[in-house]
Parts: C-alpha cells; structure tokens; sequence
C-alpha cells in the first residue's frame, strides 16, 4: 500500500508538470522548438546560447546529452593510446583536433586521471636581460616563480611579475638576491675604450 501511494503521488506530480510546463523547482520544461535549436546548433553552443538566452550554457550541454546528439565521448582503448602518444607533447590546438568531440575539461582530466603530465613552457622574455637569464635558470631547475620569491625573499615580486605595468621596474636587489641564492655570481666586463 506504501508503494502504490508513493507511485500515485509521482503520477500525480507528473501529470502537474505537464499541464503546467514547469517543474517542482520551477524550471521550465524543454519544448520541442528547442530541442530542433539545440539539433541544428550543434556542436556551437554560443550559437545555442545566444538563440536560448534564457537556458545556461551548462543546461544547454545538459539538454544536448540527453536528446542524444552529442558526438561519443567514451574513452575507447585506441583512443586512450592515441592520446597517451599525443598529451605529452602536443600543443592544446592538436589535442583538441584529435579529439574534437571532447570538451577542453575532459581532455585535461583525463590527462589527470592518466596521472599524464603537459611539456612545460620555458618563462617568458621580459627584456630586461639579467631578469631573462634568471627565469632561464629557474626554468631549467624546474623553480617556479613562487619558489624563488621565497629564496631571495622577495615578497611577490617575481610571481606578481612586477617589473611589468606603468611602475613596474627591475628591482636589481631582488634579481641579484636570487642569483646568489640559486648559486650564481655576477660579473662585470669593461670593454677597452681606443
């Protein structure tokens, strides 16, 4: 008896919802006029957006998943070697050429759950030469910005990039604490004046 009470009363819900067109919580339902933007604009869900202004992005993709319409997006044993060939060394532009059914999030974790990591991007240039040979070197030891603020105690000065901006200058003091403190020394030469 509990059951079939249960039972009535989501019949009864259901009924209510689609008479009314909006659910419990007050969304309103898909129509089927919809449903054809979402057909026809697939896979270009700004284009979705801006014809359903009044549906998120995330329900968009949502809606597009349920209706059936997205592309396959299983990780398949030729795909998972592909893209353990390519996620080590390939720019994001190749990743998302390969797999171009996947959403920039699914790529990068499944790179994660790969436990896969991405080649790192050398720093970089600032043109101020002293500065370029010292993120050289971090680079090089694998010392974030963030670290050698720590070694040369310089507040945020190299993560915060500081030398950048309209009062941004070289603080030599910063720059030349942590060359010493990554080991190296400075050295001045004179060019002979004739």
């Amino acid at each position: 008896m509990f059951v079939a009470h249960h039972q009535t009363i989501g019949e009864k819900t259901r009924r209510r919802i689609q008479k009314q067109g909006v659910t419990c919580r007050g969304y309103k339902l898909w129509t089927d006029a919809e449903d054809g933007i979402c057909r026809d604009g697939y896979p270009d869900y700004a284009a979705i957006s801006r014809a359903l202004p009044h549906r998120s992005r995330c329900a968009i993709k949502s809606r597009c998943v349920s209706i059936g319409i997205t592309k396959s997006s299983t990780w398949t044993a030729k795909r998972d070697t592909l893209f353990r060939k390519l996620y080590r060394t390939a720019t994001t532009k190749v990743l998302y050429e390969a797999f171009p059914e996947m959403e920039s999030r699914a790529i990068f974790d499944r790179g994660s759950q790969q436990k896969l990591s991405r080649p790192r991007k050398p720093y970089e240039t600032t043109g101020i030469g002293l500065l370029d040979t010292l993120r050289e070197e971090c680079w090089r030891q694998n010392i974030s910005m963030a670290d050698l603020d720590e070694f040369a105690n310089a507040k945020r000065y190299f993560k915060d990039k500081r030398w950048r901006g309209k009062r941004g200058t070289a603080n030599y003091n910063c720059i030349v604490r942590a060359i010493h403190e990554l080991g190296g020394t400075l050295s001045v030469q004179w060019g002979s004046v004739h």
